[in-house]
Order: structure tokens, then C-alpha cells, then sequence
């Protein structure tokens, strides 16, 4: 999968990421749950949030574009 990064300013990486969608991404190539399930995971790094996004089927999918919506916690 690809690794999405964004920056923010004072994050370590032992914060924990919460996020959301900015909306229902159901109907986004990649994300149907009854026709692929890509997988979106969070990270944390000095100065970043990152986000992983996995393929867990044998097949190729080019994902539809995700927004999302995140707040650091400490």
C-alpha cells in the first residue's frame, strides 16, 4: 500500500491519531465493503500523521479520493 502524510506541528510518536472520513466513502473504488476492503491505518511521527493504506485482496485496486478528518491526542 501508500503512505499518506500530513504535517503537525508538535506531534510525537507516541500520540495516538482519531479519524473520520469527510464524508460516506461506501461508494469510492476501494472502500464498497461488498467489492474490496482497503484498510486505512494511522500513525504517528515526530512532526507528522501518517496513514497507511493497505490492500489485503490479491487483486489491484486504484482507490477512489478519501479525505479525512484527524485530531492528535495526547
Amino acid at each position: 500500500g501508500s503512505v499518506n502524510s500530513a504535517v503537525g506541528t508538535g506531534v510525537a510518536s507516541t500520540d495516538t491519531i482519531t479519524w473520520t472520513p469527510s464524508g460516506s466513502i461506501k461508494g469510492l473504488t476501494g472502500y464498497n465493503p461488498s467489492t474490496a476492503q482497503l484498510q486505512i491505518t494511522p500513525y504517528p511521527t515526530a512532526g507528522y500523521v501518517n496513514f497507511d493504506v493497505c490492500n489485503p485482496t490479491s487483486g489491484a485496486i486504484v482507490p477512489g479520493a478519501v479525505t479525512l478528518n484527524w485530531r492528535v491526542v495526547r
